[in-house]
């Protein structure tokens, strides 16, 4: 396939050991086998090894490639549940990146002129600038709430409105883990938040697991004191990382 692919003599094909000369002289017998760092003095380690335990060997692996092998983990959560003291925790110990929450940033920013069209900016940013961090990240990113939160914030300030865009980044997005914060922690008022009665904290988080249970987005409950959450969330994140 090589060869029809060409479409010309091969005069050169370059490895890293000389026990594929008995390969090479079958495949290519008109060309030159050049081996390269056969004693692994430059790269001190092979393909093989690599591919066996890619964490563990992670300073060796180049950086334009980390970014595909990088694990994506997803704080998620109705507002004020401990989403974006978490993820910053997570990365801290991890020693890696964290993407924050784009929507605070609008909310801030726009407060009561928030509109709906700046939803559709607000996914596409955030899930652009989990693409960008996964490239600078080391083995793990932490991401604070993903597309369907977004949707569920525009279904409540704008009474059930729904955007196409966000609703396709929601199906788009991948995450090797999700973690779904429970309601179980004091309310916090940061001037932003307007839904702190107990029966309202419970029913939009009823709402919310249903909209992550209609897209078949899995995802795993995490509750107790902030320290529980991280000591249990720690555990979930280690487990991405077995042999």
């Amino acid at each position: 396939m090589i060869k029809d692919a060409i479409g010309q003599k091969i005069d050169y094909v370059f490895s890293s050991e000389t026990s594929y000369n008995e390969h090479f002289h079958k495949y290519y017998p008109d060309s030159e086998h050049i081996v390269i760092d056969d004693p692994r003095k430059t790269v001190t380690i092979s393909a093989t090894d690599m591919r066996e335990n890619i964490y563990d060997n992670w300073d060796k692996l180049p950086n334009c490639v980390r970014s595909y092998f990088t694990k994506k983990v997803v704080i998620i959560g109705t507002e004020s549940s401990g989403k974006s003291t978490l993820t910053k925790q997570l990365a801290k110990f991890y020693n890696t990146n964290y993407v924050h929450e784009v929507g605070r940033d609008y909310c801030e920013k726009y407060s009561n002129q928030l509109t709906a069209d700046m939803f559709d900016f607000i996914a596409m940013e955030h899930i652009l600038l989990q693409r960008k961090k996964a490239e600078e990240s080391n083995k793990v990113l932490f991401i604070d709430s993903e597309a369907v939160i977004t949707q569920y914030y525009l279904d409540m300030y704008f009474d059930g409105k729904k955007s196409p865009l966000v609703e396709e980044i929601s199906k788009i997005q991948k995450y090797d883990l999700a973690i779904f914060l429970e309601p179980d922690i004091k309310w916090v008022d940061d001037g932003l938040r307007f839904a702190g009665e107990e029966a309202v904290r419970q029913k939009n988080n009823v709402k919310l697991k249903q909209m992550f249970a209609d897209k078949d987005i899995p995802f795993v409950s995490v509750s107790g004191s902030y320290q529980d959450r991280f000591n249990k969330s720690k555990k979930l994140v280690d487990k991405l990382f077995e042999r």
